[in-house]
């Protein structure tokens, strides 16, 4: 009796299918457009990345300006998109390594911006354009504040967290069912911040390139 108990179990559980673990990717995305129906980050590239602000001193009734480059650190992208074919960006989050500033702009002191960011402040959705599923490309305008102090001779100070205007940003993204790449560029064109009607930062340009998180 005992015997034909184990024989009818091991009959049933061999023709019942594999039951599927919890964390088992049941549908793979297909299309950069599929992937996109789930809320998806991409990670900031440190290295491909580019970006700049501009530097005014002031030197009697001139200025002397000059280019400092922006040393990205890390960040992330966020995207969604929906079945009208607009693209929301979800969040965006950039990080800079410290950015010396030149000596002659304080009387010699070594001085550093510090804590540089720019996040994005709400998301937003705007229409796109597909191509086909694995090519997107937009244009909008972005709210994004910016987070920074300034390090002068050893002493930090807090720049506060000015919101700029609307940035217009162009985002393109193609890929295919297991890769996303990203790009943005931005300009923020205009005064960021001021000391003593002395020295201006202004003219923030970006060019941002972001791809999807190797798996685990």
């Amino acid at each position: 009796m005992r015997t034909g108990l184990l024989l009818l179990l091991a009959s049933t559980a061999a023709c019942t299918p594999d039951v599927l673990d919890p964390g088992d990717d049941v549908h793979a995305p297909a299309s950069v457009r599929e992937r996109f129906e789930d809320r998806t980050r991409l990670l900031i590239s440190r290295d491909a990345s580019t970006g700049s602000i501009t530097a005014d001193k002031k030197n009697g009734t001139e200025w002397d300006t000059g280019t400092i480059a922006l040393p990205f650190e890390n960040g992330e992208i966020e995207f969604s998109s929906d079945a009208n074919d607009s693209l929301t960006i979800e969040a965006v989050q950039i990080n800079f390594a410290d950015i010396p500033l030149p000596d002659s702009l304080f009387n010699g002191r070594e001085a550093t911006l510090t804590g540089v960011r720019i996040e994005l402040q709400d998301s937003v959705r705007a229409k796109a354009t597909w191509a086909n599923d694995d090519d997107v490309a937009l244009v909008a305008e972005l709210p994004l504040e910016l987070h920074w102090a300034i390090t002068i001779g050893g002493s930090a100070t807090e720049l506060g967290s000015p919101k700029l205007p609307k940035v217009p940003v162009g985002i393109r993204v193609v890929g295919d069912a297991a890769h996303v790449d990203a790009s943005l560029s931005a300009y923020v064109e205009g005064e960021l911040w001021s000391w003593a009607g002395l020295i201006k930062l202004r003219e923030l340009e970006l060019g941002v390139e972001a791809s999807l998180a190797p798996p685990l």
